[in-house]
């Protein structure tokens, strides 16, 4: 049995170095290798019932989360209309999921987004272009609804549920928060997921350091956070995808 089970590690070892040769990298697909793996780990230890997807672009990340084996309920925020559009086809293939054409933001009322032609990084802000984002740049404006979390905290019956709130709005992050402060301080929320820059992508951007004390301050402790984008040329990771859970439970386990 050992002699097999050497045999096999070698095995392993001899195709990862093949693999590697020709550029490419094998993990296990576990909690102790996998950002993605970990996210649904702790949506079942935290028991959520509704995932609030702000800024959900076409849904990539809800049909991840169905692919995954989530189950409850979502509802998706994106502003621009024709995204929207594309994102309500995605919902209607999928229980549970609603979609919404709105921001998430800290005021009720109306704005104007930069929508570029890679609509992903569509910001309220401007983008700056810094290291291989010159094609962020918004190619044109779009009036848009924003409203606060805690202000649509009764409609949605926010208070019903166990809430894992992803907050994906490039560079608006932490207006989204400041705007959600009331539910984030109580109880229903006990999950966030929020992408933290290391360099400014957009002007008056808050950047990771001070984003990560904002959050720590609002309840949560980071357990997971993995690479969004790197730079091309110096390699440097510039923005990360980061996991949240309320310090309560952190500090409980």
């Amino acid at each position: 049995m050992l002699k097999f089970y050497q045999r096999a590690l070698e095995m392993k070892e001899l195709a990862r170095n093949l693999l590697c040769s020709f550029g490419y990298e094998v993990n296990a697909y576990n909690f102790l290798r996998s950002h993605e793996v970990r996210r649904v780990k702790f949506l079942k230890e935290q028991n959520i019932s509704l995932v609030l997807d702000v800024g959900a672009n076409e849904g990539q990340f809800g049909a991840l989360l169905r692919r995954l084996g989530y189950q409850g309920k979502i509802i998706s925020f994106e502003p621009v209309q024709q995204v929207f559009q594309t994102l309500t086809k995605q919902c209607q293939s999928h229980s549970s999921w609603t979609a919404r054409n709105e921001a998430l933001g800290d005021f009720d009322g109306y704005t104007k987004i930069n929508v570029s032609a890679f609509s992903q990084v569509s910001s309220i802000l401007t983008a700056t272009g810094i290291a291989d984002t010159n094609y962020w740049k918004g190619n044109t404006q779009a009036k848009i609804q924003v409203r606060r979390l805690d202000s649509l905290s009764d409609e949605l019956e926010l208070n019903q549920h166990q809430i894992f709130l992803k907050v994906d709005t490039q560079g608006f992050e932490e207006n989204v928060l400041r705007g959600g402060k009331g539910m984030l301080q109580g109880q229903n929320i006990q999950m966030l997921e929020v992408e933290l820059s290391m360099r400014s992508f957009y002007s008056g951007e808050k950047l990771f350091p001070e984003m990560l004390d904002y959050i720590r301050g609002l309840g949560f402790e980071l357990i997971s956070m993995s690479p969004v984008h790197v730079d091309s040329q110096k390699g440097h990771v510039l923005q990360y995808d980061c996991i949240f859970i309320r310090k309560e439970t952190f500090e409980a386990t």
